[in-house]
Formats: C-alpha cells, structure tokens, sequence
C-alpha cells in the first residue's frame, strides 16, 4: 500500500492521519476536509502530505480510502468522490452502523471495481474535533470488519489496515453487528441521554448535587447530535427494539416500587450487578497489554509444540491455537481448487475468494473456510508436502496473522507456529522456543504416521523435515528464526510434562 486518502478529517479521520504518518513515512496521505482551517490545520498537525477541498480529487491514486464523517454522509461523499477512485481501491469507513451503509454505498458504487469493506472501530470519546484527535486512539481497540459475497476478497486488506494501527480486529456479520451494537452502545446513548432529559429542577439547584454516578452514567450524552442522529437513523429497528426492552426493565421496576416491594427491588438491583459483572468483569484492553495475554510457542516441525501448547493451554485455562493448521488448511483449500501451490498468483486468488469463520471447540479456536470442516485432511501428505510453498507467500501469511491477531477478543491464548514470537505477538512477554535433535524429530513424527500412513519411514521423514526446515528458515517472509527474549527449550530427552511445567514455571515467574 502507497497511498491512502481519508475523506474528513474530525477525530477519528484526523486520529488515523496522525498515527499513519508517525509510523509509516513513507507512506502518502492524502484528505479531504470540507473547511479550509481544516485542511490548514491537518497540514500544519502533520495528519497528511496533501489536502483538498475535491472529494474526487483527494482519493486519486489512494489504494484504500477511509470515510470518517457521519453514517448518513457516508454515501454522497463516496458517491462524490467516485469519479476518482483508481480501479481496484477499498473504501472503508468508522461508522458505528454496517448493513444500511453497506447496501447503500454498493448502489453507489455499482458499475465499478471499487470495492467497500465496512469497519467499525470501537473507540472515540465524547470530544469531537480535529483538536481532539491523537495518534493512539486506534491502539488496543477493538474493530469490527464487516465483508459480504462481493467484498471477502479484499477484506484483509482492512483487517490488515487496522491491525497496523494496533486495533484487534473482529470479523463479524453485518446485521449481527447491527443487533450487538444497538444492545451495548446505540440503547445505553439514548438511554442515558433520557436520564439527563429526566431531571427536574434549575440546572443551580442541582449542580451541587451531581457525583461521579451522574457524570459516569451519562457522560456518553455529551456527544454529539449530528453523529448519533445519523447513527439511530440507520440502525432505527434496533435501536428501537432495545429501547422497548430498556421500558420493559422501567416498568418492572416501576410495578415493584408501587407495591411497595423492596425486596423485589433488591432482587431486581443484583440481578443487575450480577449481569453487568458478567459483561463487563474483565480486563479493560486500553489499559492492560494484550499481549501478556498471549504465550507464544514457536519451533521446526515435529518439536513438540501442538502436544506442548495444548498442555500449556489446559493448564492456564486458555485457548489453543495451532497456526500451523491456518496455514494447511489454506494449503488443503488451494489443493480442492486444483490450483499450483508453488503458482502465487493463482493462490492468492483462491485466498482472496475464501471466507473464514472461527468457533470454539474443546478449548481450542477451530476454524471452517467456505462452511467446510477440512477435518484430518489437512494432515495428510498431499498438504504435508506442500504447505510451505503456500505459507511463503507474504499475502497468505498477512492473511493468517490478522486472523490470529484478531482471536485476542476471544480471550487468553497459547499459540503455536513458526513467527508467532517474531511476527504474530513480538511484545508478548511470554515467547517459547522448542527444538529437538533432528534425528528425534524424526523418530516422532514417523511414529505418528504409521497410524495412518504405510511406507513411511524415519529417513523419509528427516528428508521431509529438513526440506521444510530450509524452506521455513531461508523465506524472505517471517523466517523461522528464535524470537528475541525467547526462552529455548531443547526437548530431545523431555517428556511432554516436564515441558509443560518449565513453561508453566517461567510464565509464573514473570
């Protein structure tokens, strides 16, 4: 990526400006802003390299382009801004809607290759403003990345975008996102805007009296109308039937109250805390590392690391991710297309045309492409054999690496690979490197395909296992190499328990 263009330039769009221009120099921002002290401001802040008062004229050239202005505003500054746009750019956007936009926006876009990827990032403030605007404010935050049939192709190109700026990235379902959003941020904005509206009295009179409850309670109403005029319009069935349920909730409590049942009001109040502890009991993510949340283990094929991670994973009542599966089951779904894993292109386009969906299951980040479980498959040898052809290609190892970045939503993870302490979580305080002598190496894994496999043999697989060695280690992309302050664990002559509890025990010193 070369160019991007952000068309607007208040907190969030100023925001994205600063922290691209202060991590990537060599990167060209262009912007639109509708006020010239706008424009001169963003110039003079160091936001962009170029500013404009053309829509049209800002996005020429830009590979992904950025809408930052109200909901509602988004499809005429797109629709202005469309003679521009180069064949093949992304548009994406920070509106905190998703199915009225996305369908909204491919009627304008309609008759070009244009493609629109939908974000959401969950951040901001009450403030507004390119006055408010920091290089930070996308660090830790959580981003929704909303694609559909017409737009997965390119959509890691957006959850990569975001993941640069230090978001955790979450793929979800555009209505779903809808749904959740109307239930956790529209209904509690208008909710606490009627607490405000509530109040009886002169302002003189109640000042006095009005705590940290009040401010903490209502401060989201302090934003501003424009923006969430535009965001309840177009998540109006939503909203509206969270705000049914918030007076389903009132008058419960109303009924209590006149029957003079205080009882019923304290059952009603821990429910309450009950319910709000179990949403909101965990770590805020702006104010805890997200990576202590991850143990990294890395290491060649046939250290230990699946058998090792899992124990790790068991014992610390976190969730497994082997990496290495990601990248076998891009390798199985090039294979069912009938394409050369060593053709790049053609296995970029397979790439492109996948969609992803991940579950839970045993304690473990299970995922299906295209709604197929490829199940064992991916451990057969047709993928064995040429897995590392597919994950030398820096497209494919993006796509994976956003997908495993993104998984710390769901949670504290132990993950397995071959770049996870390098590439994947280099700021994690816990990275873990096993080896083991290649010959042992060997003698393990022939001894796990005897199972299913017949001719196989030790020095068939140490001639297998050194390829891949030579392969993953001489890549241009996330070689396989000991992450800095790894810990290195030779695993030759240890059982997978005393493993397991060296690991166990470092974690616990740190």
């Amino acid at each position: 990526m070369e160019c991007v263009a952000l068309l607007g330039l208040g907190l969030m769009g100023g925001s994205v400006g600063l922290a691209l221009k202060q991590g990537k120099a060599s990167l060209k921002v262009r912007a639109y802003a509708r006020r010239e002290e706008t424009r001169a401001a963003a110039l003079r802040l160091g936001m962009a390299d170029e500013v404009f008062d053309d829509p049209a004229e800002a996005v020429q050239g830009a590979d992904l382009v950025i809408v930052c202005v109200p909901v509602c505003k988004i499809p005429e500054l797109i629709a202005a801004a469309k003679p521009g746009l180069k064949s093949g750019a992304v548009v994406t956007d920070v509106g905190s809607t998703k199915a009225w936009l996305a369908n909204e926006v491919r009627e304008v876009l309609a008759g070009s290759d244009v493609v629109f990827v939908g974000s959401h990032p969950m951040c901001g403030s009450e403030k507004t403003g390119l006055e408010a605007a920091c290089a930070g404010l996308y660090n830790k935050a959580v981003c929704i990345v909303c694609s559909d049939a017409e737009s997965r192709s390119v959509a890691w190109k957006v959850t990569h975008f975001w993941s640069g700026l230090g978001a955790r990235v979450v793929e979800m379902d555009a209505v779903k996102h809808d749904e959740i959003a109307a239930a956790t941020s529209h209904v509690p904005h208008l909710t606490a805007t009627a607490a405000v509206l509530a109040t009886r009295g002169e302002v003189a009179d109640l000042r006095d009296l009005i705590g940290p409850g009040f401010r903490d309670t209502t401060r989201v109403a302090a934003g501003s109308p424009e923006i969430w005029r535009d965001i309840v319009q177009s998540n109006a069935d939503a909203v509206l039937k969270g705000l049914k349920s918030v007076l389903d909730a009132v008058q419960e409590m109303v009924g209590v109250l006149e029957a003079g049942d205080f009882a019923g009001v304290e059952r009603l109040l821990a429910r309450g805390a009950e319910r709000r502890k179990a949403l909101c009991d965990c770590a805020d993510p702006k104010t805890v590392e997200a990576p202590a949340r991850v143990v990294a283990i890395d290491g060649p094929s046939a250290s230990g690391k699946s058998t090792v991670a899992r124990g790790v994973a068991k014992a610390l009542g976190a969730l497994y991710v082997d990496s290495g599966a990601m990248y076998r089951g891009m390798t199985w779904k090039v294979l069912r297309a009938g394409v050369d894993p060593e053709n790049e292109e053609a296995v970029r386009e397979v790439m492109r045309d996948s969609t992803w969906s991940f579950e839970t299951v045993d304690g473990a980040v299970r995922f299906t492409i295209d709604g197929e479980d490829p199940g064992e498959e991916i451990r057969g040898e047709a993928v064995r054999d040429t897995v590392s052809y597919v994950a030398r290609i820096p497209e494919v190892r993006t796509f994976i690496v956003d997908r495993i970045r993104g998984m710390r939503g769901m949670g504290k993870l132990v993950v397995e690979g071959r770049d996870i302490g390098t590439v994947v979580f280099p700021d994690t305080a816990w990275k873990f490197y096993l080896d083991a002598d290649p010959d042992e190496r060997a003698r393990r894994r022939n001894a796990e395909l005897i199972a299913t496999e017949s001719g196989t043999s030790v020095e068939a697989v140490l001639a297998n296992l050194k390829m891949r060695d030579h392969i993953d280690s001489t890549r241009k992309t996330a070689p396989l190499q000991v992450a800095p302050g790894a810990v290195v664990v030779d695993t030759t002559h240890l059982t997978l328990e005393q493993v397991v509890e060296q690991i166990l025990g470092r974690i616990r010193e740190s």
